[in-house]
């Protein structure tokens, strides 16, 4: 069984104006399926990533994320998970 793995980074310019966020491809690989859960507060929501490892959020998505700073990429039990956090 893979174990967890975990990369943080600061949000950029490219997430702040196009809402695109690049998953490293290692993790991809490891992942059942080329599919990234987003996690916000209460809700979840799932997209595919393209060839080269990257989702766009949605402007809706965007704007309840924009005060954040950090984005956190980790694998668990087969699956990516995106999450924002305030530092």
């Amino acid at each position: 069984m893979p174990k967890a793995v975990s990369v943080t980074k600061k949000i950029g310019k490219t997430f702040k104006q196009y809402g695109r966020v690049t998953i490293p491809q290692k993790m991809l690989k490891h992942s059942k399926r080329r599919e990234v859960t987003v996690v916000l507060e209460d809700m979840r929501y799932v997209f595919e990533a393209d060839k080269y490892g990257r989702i766009y959020l949605p402007p809706e998505i965007r704007q309840r994320v924009e005060d954040m700073q950090v984005i956190e990429v980790a694998t668990s039990d087969g699956n990516v998970l995106v999450k924002f956090k305030r530092f």
